[in-house]
């Protein structure tokens, strides 16, 4: 009764202590994800640690690489598949499963380091002020620059 109690508490354990593990891709998925992420456009509208259209590789990482066991992987998958509602980010149907798993091994990899994590509270304040902006109507956004012109 004792041994079985001990099994059942050592597997509980293992459990939770994975789901506190964010998900880490082999170095090779890694390079190739960020080989897709160029010749797939992204940088387009992403940067690896600025805001451009949409928020920052690093913040990406930072939001989705804190969710326990590989739900954040998971996310942002779902993400570049699917586009995200209100915003600007569209789908990416074409993209196959193992290619969006790079993408999202070297998207989390990006996550900044942990003596950063200070100036990462400030700095993910950021992507949500991005995508906020994002849902403005293209009209308004394309009135802007006129009118800092004339002020």
């Amino acid at each position: 009764m004792k041994r079985a109690l001990h099994c059942v508490l050592a597997a509980a354990a293992a459990s939770a202590l994975s789901m506190t593990v964010a998900h880490a891709g082999e170095p090779a998925d890694i390079a190739a994800g960020h080989a897709l992420v160029q010749n797939d456009g992204c940088f387009t509208c992403h940067a690896v640690d600025s805001v451009k259209i949409g928020p920052s590789f690093r913040s990406i990482a930072a939001q989705f690489g804190a969710m326990p066991g590989d739900k954040g992987e998971h996310m942002i998958e779902h993400a570049v598949r699917h586009g995200v509602s209100g915003t600007m980010m569209m789908a990416h149907p074409s993209i196959s499963a193992a290619d969006l798993d790079k993408i999202a091994d070297w998207t989390l990899a990006q996550k900044p380091a942990a003596k950063k994590a200070a100036n990462a509270s400030t700095s993910a304040k950021k992507p949500a002020a991005a995508a906020a902006a994002a849902k403005v109507a293209p009209a308004a956004k394309a009135a802007e620059p006129q009118a800092a012109k004339k002020g």
